[in-house]
């Protein structure tokens, strides 16, 4: 019997085989996130900003993208509606339901461009603050002036994006 080698799925042996003349360490015992050595103190003494820093980002951000899960989402927010339908079995989230709204490494919120308004429709999982408003204003302008319009995927449109604007509008 012949083998076939193709592109098959990356097993675990791959993945070490693949990742160890990066010589990489695990941030804290157990951890799955990994670090170089050299950066791993600096990385450890580092502490988030107490101000708000707010980014409004499309879901290609890569904040966002490829991250299937929910470490980036406060736990007390999980279990906000717009996340219900999102959230598989074992509390996976696949994928942000529309773009996200960070705040210095968590998603805060999330927002839509609605073209037919010409405005961003945004929710907030915590309060509203002026630098948030204030983010949206910014990126809202950019968007409508400069892009017309922030799609998700190459095939999101006005019509198919409606019903997550209308979500988002429920719980703003």
């Amino acid at each position: 019997m012949t083998r076939r080698h193709g592109l098959g799925v990356p097993r675990p042996w791959h993945t070490r085989a693949a990742i160890e003349p990066l010589q990489l360490v695990p941030i804290d015992n157990g951890d799955e996130r990994w670090i170089s050595p050299e950066e791993l103190q600096q990385f450890r003494e580092f502490r988030a900003p107490k101000s708000p820093h707010y980014a409004l980002v499309g879901c290609l951000d890569s904040m966002c993208l490829h991250r299937r899960n929910l470490m980036l989402v406060a736990p007390s927010d999980r279990e906000h509606p717009l996340f219900a339908a999102e959230i598989k079995a074992g509390g996976a989230l696949q994928d942000l339901p529309s773009h996200a709204i960070i705040d210095r490494g968590r998603v805060v919120g999330l927002w839509e461009y609605d073209v037919e308004s010409q405005s961003i429709v945004w929710c907030s999982f915590a309060k509203k603050y002026k630098r948030l408003i204030e983010a949206v204003r910014q990126t809202e302008l950019f968007v409508r002036d400069q892009l017309g319009d922030a799609r998700s995927f190459s095939l999101d449109s006005p019509k198919s994006r409606s019903k997550r604007i209308d979500a988002i509008r429920a719980h703003a």
